[in-house]
């Protein structure tokens, strides 16, 4: 266990809706399965941070000030507040100073809790980790240009009309709407074309008639509709909030239909949110028309129309 001395321990945090600062008073052996941190966290000034979750369990107690935790939430000065792993709570919207004292450790799942230093450096490493594009020549079987788009691509979709010679794909870690194209000169290039946020965009899918990109976001449960009549810019035009999560999406081939699923990988999805949800355009927007809940069947992912399907 390391013990901090009062000039220890002291750190600014960035956290998704602004920034609150830490004294950690103890820790754990960041090696060890039962590693935990007990800090004393302070938020001076507005904040508004998005709903979310964590794969730790943690236990707050107010100190001065209130902690707001959700919509007419909060934790007044005194009252202790348990948060296990997995739960999801927000979004926190408050300009009310606090200071609180804060314990996080590993949940029921085992997988313990990484130290501050452990996830600055996996988050290092996982920008290493897929921070690029190759194209192929298909009938040579070769590649020929490597194109740099940091922050791990995910899934490629390319333009369906002819002379469209672009594709776009979004970047998992820094939330990036990228589009890939042909230059005057036949090699190709990237361009960002639109910040979808840090919500984990996980998979996209194109109009039949290349209009619109549809972005689903693994970390907010949101779908986001860009009109990309015009590749080079990506414009926002419509959003849907699907769950807690969400994962792939898939347009019909008249483009009047969209259908999302939810799960991404079993370690992270969340118990009892499995489900298939279809939406049609409606006057320029995406109404709800069924949902088909696949809890205690399965976890729904990959969808395929067939060459018929309308």
């Amino acid at each position: 266990m390391q013990v901090n001395g009062a000039d220890q321990g002291k750190e600014t945090v960035d956290i998704r809706g602004g920034n609150r600062e830490h004294k950690i008073l103890l820790e754990g052996d960041e090696l060890s399965p039962d590693n935990f941190r007990l800090l004393v966290a302070g938020q001076v000034g507005p904040y508004s941070g998005t709903r979310h979750k964590h794969n730790f369990d943690q236990i707050r107690l107010c100190l001065s000030g209130m902690m707001n935790y959700g919509p007419d939430r909060w934790i007044k000065p005194g009252e202790l507040a348990y948060f296990p792993e997995g739960t999801r709570y927000g979004p926190d919207i408050s300009d009310v100073d606090y200071h609180s004292m804060v314990i996080q450790f590993g949940g029921a799942s085992g997988q313990g809790f990484l130290s501050s230093n452990q996830v600055t450096a996996g988050m290092e490493a996982m920008k290493q980790f897929g921070s690029s594009v190759i194209v192929w020549d298909f009938h040579a079987r070769k590649p020929l240009q490597v194109l740099s788009v940091p922050g791990a691509p995910l899934e490629l979709r390319w333009a369906l009309l002819p002379n469209h010679p672009y594709a776009f794909t979004s970047t998992a870690l820094t939330g990036q709407l990228v589009l890939i194209h042909q230059q005057a000169d036949g090699k190709w290039a990237t361009k960002n074309i639109a910040e979808i946020g840090a919500n984990i965009p996980v998979d996209i899918s194109i109009a039949p008639d290349d209009s619109k990109i549809y972005v689903n976001s693994y970390g907010d449960g949101t779908l986001r509709v860009y009109d990309v009549t015009n590749p080079f810019e990506g414009k926002l035009i419509h959003q849907v909030k699907l769950g807690d999560q969400a994962n792939m999406v898939s347009t019909s081939w008249d483009g009047q239909r969209v259908y999302a699923t939810t799960s991404l990988l079993s370690q992270w999805d969340k118990p009892g949110d499995q489900w298939l949800k279809a939406f049609t355009w409606e006057d320029g927007k995406l109404v709800p028309k069924f949902t088909t809940d696949f809890n205690g069947v399965g976890r729904a992912h990959i969808m395929n129309f067939g060459s018929k399907s309308r």
